[in-house]
């Protein structure tokens, strides 16, 4: 069994995977601010590191885990399910630039990602 899962991991390390980061998200300095289609956005630290991480490769699924990392980075006593709160509070600031399209997609069971701008 452990011979598998070392396996498994050198064959994922082995890919090289390329992001792209998403067009439609622009960070004006790394820890000041973000712009969605060049709207500003009135964020807080959190949401901003949370933005940061999804945007940066839009349709990879993070995991809750993950993210708490992004997040949290100094924090050693915070529940995962502290990223649902500002994720919600994320959506509803995206949504206020374009309600129509879900930026942020749940994923059940595994966590969250970015959606690109519809086409």
């Amino acid at each position: 069994m452990v011979a598998r899962v070392n396996t498994i991991l050198r064959r994922h390390a082995q890919r090289t995977y390329a992001a792209r980061p998403s067009a439609a998200v622009s960070f004006a300095d790394p820890r000041a601010s973000a712009s969605l289609e060049g709207h500003a956005l009135a964020l807080t630290r959190r949401e901003l590191l949370l933005l940061r991480t999804l945007s940066r490769d839009p349709g990879r699924v993070f995991t809750r885990s993950t993210l708490l990392e992004a997040a949290f980075p100094e924090a050693l006593d915070v529940n995962e399910r502290a990223v649902d709160g500002h994720i919600k509070n994320l959506r509803k600031k995206l949504a206020c630039v374009m309600p129509s399209h879900d930026w942020i997609r749940s994923i059940y069971g595994v966590g969250f990602s970015f959606a690109e701008r519809p086409a």
